[in-house]
């Protein structure tokens, strides 16, 4: 089950918007260089058995018609890239300045800050712990899987992001990882952005080390 969600994860989050434009640019030019091939080599041969290929006179405008149309994707493209970089730099600083994150993010950073103190499957259900922790708590999954889900659907950046929350997720996840795991015992859907996503991270960053080790 955790190679398939890795497996769904990296499939997920390098599927963006600009990969699938920059798809839409090659197919053009493939036509395109087809076409012209069609026309000027091999004319005599009928597209689906019936077309003729067409007389054309002039290239130029054609040519002109080409550019422009890669002119404009390749402008879409920059445009769909600083808007999901903007959109990611945006939620990033709204989180920064959300005092209710804050509260709530205090509260984890200083349960976690003592190391005898840990997060069992049983959590949520132990008396012992205090309401206000376990309402914390619970906020910040919220919060970190809206993140997850936000990324691996192509709405935030993924370098930018993986740059400044990596710690915290690679944190959060080691931490709670019985709890996570028991919580998607009972409901496979529950959290599952946040550990597939928690869990590629951690996977590059073994790579990342690996290839540091053998330099």
């Amino acid at each position: 089950t955790k190679v398939l969600v890795l497996l769904k994860s990296e499939l997920y989050i390098s599927i963006k918007p600009i990969y699938l434009m920059g798809f839409v640019i090659l197919w053009v030019i493939v036509l395109a260089a087809s076409g012209a091939l069609w026309v000027l080599k091999f004319k005599e041969h009928l597209l689906f058995w019936i077309i003729p290929a067409p007389q054309i006179t002039n290239w130029g405008i054609l040519i002109a018609a080409l550019v422009a149309m890669v002119g404009w994707l390749v402008t879409s493209i920059i445009t769909t890239r600083n808007s999901i970089k903007q959109h990611t730099v945006t939620t990033l600083l709204q989180t920064r300045l959300s005092a209710e994150y804050m509260k709530h993010a205090a509260i984890v950073n200083n349960f976690f800050e003592k190391t005898e103190n840990t997060v069992d499957k049983d959590f949520f259900s132990n008396e012992e712990i205090s309401e206000e922790l376990k309402s914390s708590l619970s906020y910040i999954f919220n919060y970190v899987e809206f993140l997850s889900a936000g990324l691996r659907t192509g709405d935030f950046d993924h370098l930018l992001l993986r740059m400044t929350m990596k710690g915290i997720f690679k944190n959060l996840y080691q931490r709670c990882q019985c709890l996570l795991t028991s919580i998607r015992e009972k409901n496979p859907n529950s959290m599952e952005h946040f550990v597939a996503v928690s869990e590629y991270w951690i996977k590059l960053e073994n790579k990342e080390k690996k290839k540091i080790a053998k330099k």
